[in-house]
């Protein structure tokens, strides 16, 4: 055997070592060393084919545990796969979900929309499911610190974590404007945010790098304020480490959003300024940044995002990577905002029955918007619009009736939606289009513009109101400071 055979030679260093033995005890000593040598040789053998198959096994369980929800024919594929990877974190599956991050990191994976699936894996570790108690995050907390025990080297073990705890501090702060958080709630979301930074530095010393980092990074310079060159310094960095995790550009058009650190106009002149820089890739990654800025705000303040560009970034992205409802569900969402019945009465005949609830939040809020585009839609758009037909309906005296009638019939749901908004920021006078249907159903139209709104297009779903006519549009006005100032009867 060859092994053997290499046992006839005396290396000058093995003479060296051993130059202090008596020759006869080297020539005795030299058999042991041969047979030595070959068990060393045979033992590496058995190591480097125990490796390989310890690496096939590991990629035969990522394979097994990679997660098949496709958005081109769901809607909701990527809520669905958020919950399945949060299921694993409950489930305690933490090499399997390391070894599903390592996959999807190196391959880079993406659903049709674009969204990237380790993005959305690490949404599915950020919290825990539904309406959270303290108890729930106790109880996700304590997972991924385990996890974070169990494996120090593990990067999406600790960006899960310092997401987390990002998430923990949004709990504590509540999503309303500054002067609605209690002391308490700020001083909570400072010893979070403080903690998940405390985490990303951690993770920023292992070998293993991960692009989710920057993005928490730059969640957290919004979160503590940071000046507008530093976030903007560490926008480049994450980009030079991954060019195409468009997340980055999101969350940074938020950062200079006017409720944020900037002024009117910031958000949308980012999106446009990097948009230019990338051709067709830069159309996709506008329609990104838009669709997120829009829906995100509710459509508040009607942003200066270009229409036709979002719907050029669309089509590119529907070009390049196939349909994909998730996206087709955002776009109309937008439409509606840009009151743009005809594409929005083309893309509700594409989406069918296959609404997200992430896009439009509620099931009434999804029918009244296709209600609208169908009844405006490209046949009718000449002729009509909706502000028009309530306009022309709020001429006649059966249409102010109804309206006076609608009021007071429904008086006790507007105060109910009036109070719960009390103190929101954009609590301001509201016009409500109505439309109501053959059967006397109501249909709200134009919502989504405000918290209030919405309120009252959740409220108003199944409600019934009499009509002598087949269709009537009227329109509502309501000063939300008069319903809080009357007395309640």
């Amino acid at each position: 055997m060859a092994g053997r055979e290499n046992c006839n030679w005396k290396p000058a260093a093995l003479e060296s070592s051993f130059s202090f033995l008596h020759p006869w005890r080297i020539t005795r000593m030299l058999p042991l060393t041969c047979a030595l040598l070959f068990l060393v040789a045979s033992l590496g053998k058995l190591w480097a084919a125990g490796a390989a198959d310890t690496r096939q096994r590991s990629s035969a369980a990522c394979t097994a545990h990679d997660l098949d929800f496709d958005d081109k024919t769901d809607a909701e594929a990527l809520e669905k796969y958020k919950t399945a990877i949060n299921q694993m974190l409950v489930q305690e599956q933490f090499n399997q979900i390391d070894c599903l991050a390592e996959t999807l990191r190196s391959s880079k994976a993406k659903f049709p929309s674009g969204a990237w699936k380790l993005h959305i894996l690490y949404e599915g570790l950020r919290a825990p499911l539904g309406h959270a108690t303290d108890e729930d995050w106790t109880t996700h907390l304590e997972k991924l610190d385990r996890w974070a025990a169990l494996k120090p080297q593990s990067i999406t073990a600790r960006v899960a974590l310092a997401s987390a705890y990002e998430a923990y501090a949004w709990d504590a702060r509540g999503q309303g404007t500054s002067e609605t958080v209690s002391e308490s709630g700020w001083r909570l979301f400072g010893q979070r945010t403080g903690k998940a930074m405390q985490i990303l530095e951690q993770a920023s010393k292992l070998r293993k790098k991960c692009p989710e980092w920057y993005l928490i990074m730059l969640a957290l310079a919004l979160d503590q304020g940071w000046k507008r060159e530093k976030a903007a310094e560490l926008l480049n960095q994450a980009i030079a480490f991954e060019p195409d995790y468009y997340y980055y550009d999101r969350q940074y058009a938020d950062f200079l959003s006017p409720k944020w650190y900037g002024e009117e106009g910031d958000s949308e002149h980012f999106a446009a300024e990097t948009a230019d820089r990338g051709g067709s890739a830069g159309d996709i990654l506008y329609f990104h940044i838009a669709a997120y800025m829009i829906i995100r705000n509710r459509g508040v303040g009607s942003m200066r995002f270009s229409w036709p560009r979002i719907q050029k970034g669309y089509a590119e992205l529907e070009k390049q990577h196939g349909v994909s409802l998730d996206a087709m569900n955002r776009l109309a969402y937008i439409a509606t905002k840009e009151k743009d019945s005809a594409v929005a009465s083309l893309l509700f005949q594409r989406i069918g029955d296959n609404w997200e609830e992430g896009v439009w939040e509620c099931k009434p809020c999804f029918d009244s918007n296709r209600t609208w585009a169908s009844n405006f839609g490209p046949d009718t758009l000449e002729e009509h619009s909706t502000r028009d037909a309530a306009n022309a309906d709020m001429q006649t005296e059966e249409g102010r009736q109804l309206a006076r009638d609608f009021q007071q019939k429904f008086a006790p749901l507007i105060r109910e939606c009036v109070e719960v908004q009390r103190d929101a920021s954009e609590l301001n006078h509201l016009e409500l289009l109505i439309h109501i249907n053959n059967d006397g159903s109501i249909n709200t139209g134009e919502h989504g513009v405000g918290a209030l709104e919405m309120c009252l297009t959740r409220q108003l779903w199944g409600k019934l109101l009499e009509t002598p006519h087949a269709v009537h549009w009227i329109r509502i006005d309501i000063e939300p400071q008069a319903w809080l100032a009357a007395p309640v009867k």
